[in-house]
């Protein structure tokens, strides 16, 4: 089962970071990429095994692992049984590189104890948001993948590497989510750069 979304790309180019596609990958392919993708990739894995090549290192990839990847950096993955699954998110824009920075994804990154059964809960509304971006829903369906990503991140709060993970991912979910399903009164939010920048505790990020 493939369950993929790559979404008419137009006006949101004017937005500091946008989604250009999301899916779900049952089982993933063996994919070879020489000159890596045109977009920012994050890919988490919620059964079965796979392989990253990245870098001249492998790493496993299981249940609790994740993985971002760069624009233009050379990568191989592919499964090590026939049933690896993997959810996955590819992004772009202007401002892209530097929240990822702010939020310590400098480079490639491979993480392989994050907990994915959390972020499933968000991947699965920003799928069905990119799916069906209504307009007269996005308010209430912005509110309430709000306080989803509230209630899952207030319990990432602590120490451990793995909260961090789980807490900068679904924050960054939550804004790939307004950039699909934002209504017009917080359009301003998405096309300042300073805007987006003071909504991100980054005394907070920088204790990673």
């Amino acid at each position: 089962m493939k369950n993929t979304v790559y979404p008419i790309i137009a006006s949101q180019t004017s937005l500091p970071f946008y989604l250009t596609g999301i899916g779900i990958s049952e089982p993933e392919y063996h994919i070879i990429r020489e000159s890596g993708l045109i977009s920012h990739q994050l890919l988490y894995t919620t059964g079965g095994e796979g392989v990253l090549n990245v870098g001249g290192v492998s790493y496993v990839q299981k249940k609790g692992s994740l993985f971002y990847l760069p624009p233009t950096l050379p990568h191989e993955y592919f499964p090590k049984d026939n049933n690896w699954t993997t959810c996955w998110v590819v992004f772009r824009g202007a401002f892209a590189k530097q929240l990822l920075g702010e939020l310590g994804f400098s480079g490639a990154a491979c993480v392989s104890d994050a907990d994915t059964d959390k972020l499933d809960v968000l991947f699965k509304r920003l799928l069905s948001a990119a799916n069906e971006p209504v307009a007269h829903e996005r308010s209430s369906a912005l509110l309430s993948f709000k306080a989803k990503s509230n209630r899952i991140t207030a319990k990432a709060s602590g120490e451990h590497k793995c909260s961090r993970t789980l807490w900068c991912v679904s924050y960054f979910f939550f804004l790939l989510f307004i950039a699909i399903a934002a209504p017009t009164d917080i359009a301003p939010f998405l096309t300042v750069t300073t805007a987006v920048c003071s909504h991100l505790p980054f005394s907070y990020i920088a204790k990673r």
